[in-house]
């Protein structure tokens, strides 16, 4: 675990089953190599789409933290929107824009389940949309998706990853880089 973790849990005064989980994690991906990956998507995601006025769909609350950082690093048009979900059903916000013959790109952590990315996928093909991109923090090498395109910063199994969006039962999605629990 690294040091700034450590002294993050030795003052913070986190619940017995949250520090429990955390002691002993490792660091999977630095603050500085996350922050390198982020910005190659967001190169890539500029190169690809930036004549194409894109809708960029926020997962929340688990794609909060890289929809916050592509927001920050790429720099063309584009509208955001976001969802959330009840279960297993996607729930698009009130104020979502037209998204017909649009890309739309899913920002979440990697951690949708299947039924949760089948329903999502209905969703936005009956609102009659063009490509759909998914963007995540970590996937694991061995799922398929239904999307279009996917993009992870990693690909790593996501059991017992937390940081970056991801979370040790509610906490810890906002720490900079990924780290593992033992």
């Amino acid at each position: 675990m690294s040091e700034l973790l450590a002294d993050l849990l030795a003052k913070a005064d986190f619940p017995i089953d949250v520090s429990r989980s955390l002691q002993g994690a490792r660091v999977l991906v630095s603050p500085s190599d996350m922050s390198a990956a982020i910005d190659r998507m967001a190169v890539g995601l500029t190169a690809e789409l930036q004549e194409q006025c894109p809708v960029i769909l926020g997962v929340l609350p688990s794609g909060s933290y890289l929809l916050g950082a592509l927001m920050q690093r790429m720099v063309f048009p584009l509208q955001i929107a976001h969802c959330g979900f009840d279960g297993d059903e996607p729930a698009l916000a009130a104020d979502v824009p037209s998204l017909a013959e649009r890309v739309v790109i899913v920002v979440d952590d990697g951690q949708l389940s299947a039924p949760q990315e089948e329903a999502l996928l209905a969703l936005l093909s009956a609102q009659s949309v063009g490509r759909i991109w998914q963007c995540s923090v970590i996937r694991h090498a061995d799922v398929r998706s239904g999307f279009d395109r996917q993009l992870s910063v990693v690909t790593s199994d996501p059991s017992g990853v937390f940081g970056c969006g991801l979370d040790v039962l509610g906490y810890c999605r906002n720490l900079p880089g990924l780290y593992r629990t033992a």
